[in-house]
């Protein structure tokens, strides 16, 4: 009877210090960006003796969620609710995979991204295709890329007076070489068929011709007037855009219906027209004459199908009752070269590049895993955990917004009044045990002496 009583006490004796163990431990990291708890599970045992006994098991909080702490770094960010990053200790690709929720990750040396633990994030390439690699930050220049298609929109005041000038801004657009060019645009008005549209005098070019002003009684309204930048292989030569708008009520009115095009110098700077689309060709500075980049500016109604944009029905330019000039859209594509800034990630866990040019470069795509019992991972230190058949087979997805909180980093989930009253019950608990296994020793011995 005594042993069975001493067998029971040794139990709780073991159990009670285990868990002053898991509760030390989590008390010393609760500092620790993404720790997470272990609680010790207590449960009763019976032997086939009928002795009973506790027994001590390890119960990770891992689905618990820390506290979200802002954070400088750019790379780091915290996950906010469930799920888990896959790692590795190594970027060959050759090592076990882990997962984690500790995020505070920076780019090592060699440009790939460890956490505090030391541990390397894996991902997907970006747009969250194929299959986990290391995320290792390329940090070459980023570059040219020249213009290919601009976009410009704008409402003109129908009830201008005759001969209004209006400045219609810039268009600045990426040459051949890299070098950022502007177009400036300044528009010309005409209220009455019996006027006339102003010429353009010649360009600086060698041969460059003037172009007239338009007829009197021609159909014309507005005249755009696009000069390239002085610097630039054109010259100051320039375009002009004849827009006639439509004047049939409910139909056509204040709609651009027809627009022609005129150069200073058609041999280095052209255009021709298509719909609302004006394909002009540009020659960047020191070239050769003949134009060596085609940049498609956009004036009508956008096409859904990719087409040249439409005139004659809205989303494009147009010609109402205004006080002035509103530009809605005036922008082109391309770039010039770009250095390397720095590393960043963003709410829908995209690590992206940026760069001088104020470009951003996405380069992966983060990748979330979530277990059906994330409880029965296996805890490996250094925050990191191991998949396990309790916790059952990780699904992986590509992060969504409202799932990653950027520039900040998740705390450990240790709430400190829990583990220091927890910690003293089973110290508690365990002096109990130690005088239950005082008593049953005692017991037994004074057994010994009764045989004698």
């Amino acid at each position: 009877m005594s042993g069975s009583a001493l067998g029971s006490a040794l139990s709780a004796l073991f159990a009670n210090r285990t868990a002053v163990e898991y509760r030390a431990a989590n008390v010393a990291n609760a500092q620790t960006d993404g720790y997470k708890a272990v609680e010790a599970r207590l449960s009763s045992y019976v032997t086939q003796g009928g002795t009973g006994g506790v027994l001590a098991t390890p119960a990770l909080s891992a689905a618990a969620q820390g506290t979200i702490l802002q954070s400088a770094a750019a790379t780091s960010f915290a996950l906010a609710g469930r799920g888990f990053l896959p790692v590795q200790g190594t970027p060959s690709g050759n090592g076990e995979t882990l997962f984690t929720r500790r995020a505070d990750f920076a780019p090592d040396g060699e440009g790939y991204l460890r956490n505090g633990a030391g541990n390397v994030l894996y991902a997907q390439a970006a747009g969250g295709t194929g299959p986990l690699i290391a995320v290792r930050i390329d940090r070459a220049a980023q570059p040219a890329q020249p213009t290919a298609s601009a976009d410009y929109a704008a409402n003109l005041p129908a009830n201008a007076p005759a001969g209004t000038v209006v400045n219609g801004g810039t268009i600045t657009v990426t040459d051949a070489q890299g070098q950022a060019r502007a177009f400036s645009i300044t528009w010309y008005n005409r209220a009455t068929p019996g006027g006339t549209l102003p010429g353009v005098p010649a360009g600086a070019a060698t041969g460059s011709a003037g172009i007239p002003a338009s007829a009197a009684g021609t159909v014309p309204q507005w005249r755009a007037v696009l000069t390239a930048q002085t610097g630039s292989a054109n010259g100051a030569e320039s375009l002009a855009l004849d827009f006639t708008f439509g004047t049939t009520a409910g139909v056509d009115a204040g709609l651009p219906v027809a627009v022609n095009v005129q150069s200073t110098n058609p041999a280095t700077l052209a255009a021709a027209s298509s719909g609302g689309r004006v394909t002009i060709g540009y020659g960047a500075p020191a070239t050769a004459a003949a134009p060596l980049q085609q940049i498609a500016v956009e004036f009508g109604a956008r096409s859904a199908t990719g087409g040249p944009s439409q005139l004659g029905v809205p989303g494009g330019l147009t010609a109402f009752g205004a006080t002035g000039i509103s530009i809605s859209r005036a922008s082109a594509d391309g770039h010039p070269a770009g250095t390397f800034l720095g590393a960043g990630i963003d709410a829908n866990g995209q690590v992206y590049a940026s760069y001088s040019n104020g470009q951003r470069t996405v380069q992966y795509q983060i990748a979330i895993a979530n277990f059906p019992d994330a409880g029965g991972l296996a805890s490996t230190g250094g925050e990191a955990f191991r998949a396990t058949g309790t916790a059952g087979s990780p699904t992986l997805a590509a992060a969504t917004g409202g799932e990653i909180a950027g520039g900040a980093i998740e705390g450990s989930n240790v709430d400190l009044g829990v583990e220091i009253t927890r910690a003293l019950v089973a110290q508690r608990a365990y002096s109990a045990s130690a005088r239950l296994v005082n008593t049953s020793d005692e017991m037994l011995r004074e057994l010994l002496r009764t045989r004698r």
